[in-house]
Formats: C-alpha cells, sequence, structure tokens
C-alpha cells in the first residue's frame, strides 16, 4: 500500500479553505454603502430645492462672493 501524507489528512488542515470576510465585515460595508448613498439622495434633494427656489448650488456661493449666512460674519454697511 502506499504511504499517504499524513499532513493532508491532519485534523486541523481539514479547516482550512477559500478564506472570506467575516460577517460583521460584510455589515459594515453594506452599512457604509447605505450611509453614502442616503447622503448622496439628501445632497441631490437639497440641490434641487435651491434650484427651484432660483437660487445658485451651494457649491458655487463661494464664488459669487457673497458671505451668505456663514456664522460670524456680519455684513458691513456703510
Amino acid at each position: 500500500m502506499p504511504e499517504r501524507n499524513w499532513v493532508a489528512r491532519a485534523a486541523l488542515m481539514r479547516k482550512g479553505g477559500v478564506h472570506a470576510r467575516s460577517r460583521s465585515s460584510q455589515r459594515f460595508s453594506q452599512d457604509q454603502l447605505l450611509w453614502d448613498e442616503i447622503e448622496e439622495y439628501f445632497d441631490e434633494s437639497e440641490q434641487q430645492q435651491e434650484q427651484s427656489r432660483g437660487k445658485a448650488p451651494a457649491d458655487s456661493e463661494h464664488l459669487t462672493g457673497s458671505p451668505g449666512n456663514a456664522p460670524g460674519l456680519k455684513s458691513i454697511q456703510p
């Protein structure tokens, strides 16, 4: 009878296999994706509301030179 590889038949070696992400890691990544989608949704809805009011999007306010309602900034009255 031929000799067999005794390491391949060891009990600890049977537990080996494909390394997969843990369930908690999968839940965490799904949670992160969900929060990213939620944030994107609210950003888009906020831009749509500003456009419907006739305002420029919030991203371009710094280009117009108007401070808007930034905290701590007071308008200078002549």
